[in-house]
C-alpha cells in the first residue's frame, strides 16, 4: 500500500485477483479475468502463477505485461519477462542471521531484517 501511495497510485480492490493456490494452473484459470479487467499491467507474487498467466494470455495483445517475483533460472526466464529476481544467497544469509539472533537471545523481541536481495530487473 505504501509503495502505491508513494507512486501516486490508488489501491483498487476490484483489480486484486486472488488465486486458490500458487500453481501455474491457478494463473492459467485467472488469465481471462485479468484480460477482461481493463488493466494494462499485472504483478504476480509467484513465478508459477505468472507462468500460467503467460501460457494463457500469450503476448496479451494490446496490453502491457505481467511482472513477477522470481529467481535465476525460474520457469519464465526464457520468456524474457520482466521480473524482480531474488538472490537466494542473500535470503539464506538473512534467515541464518535471524535464527542465530533468536538462539543467542531467546527472550528478545522477534528480529526483523530488511533483506538487500540484490534485486534486478531483467528484460531480455
Amino acid at each position: 500500500m505504501q509503495a502505491l501511495e508513494e507512486a501516486g497510485l490508488s489501491y483498487r480492490e476490484e483489480l486484486v485477483f486472488h488465486c486458490p493456490d500458487t500453481s501455474s494452473r491457478a494463473g492459467f484459470a485467472l488469465a481471462p479475468r485479468l484480460a477482461n479487467s481493463g488493466a494494462d499491467e499485472a504483478f504476480a507474487r509467484s513465478e508459477t502463477v505468472a507462468r500460467g498467466l503467460f501460457d494463457r494470455l500469450g503476448a496479451w495483445p494490446g496490453k502491457g505485461r505481467v511482472v513477477c517475483v522470481g529467481h535465476p533460472g525460474d520457469s519464465v526466464e526464457h520468456l524474457g519477462a520482466p521480473r524482480l529476481v531474488l538472490d537466494p544467497a542473500s535470503l539464506a544469509a538473512a534467515v541464518l542471521e535471524i535464527l542465530a539472533a533468536g538462539l543467542a537471545s531467546p527472550r528478545a523481541p522477534a528480529p526483523k531484517r530488511l533483506v538487500p536481495v540484490g534485486a534486478t530487473w531483467e528484460s531480455r
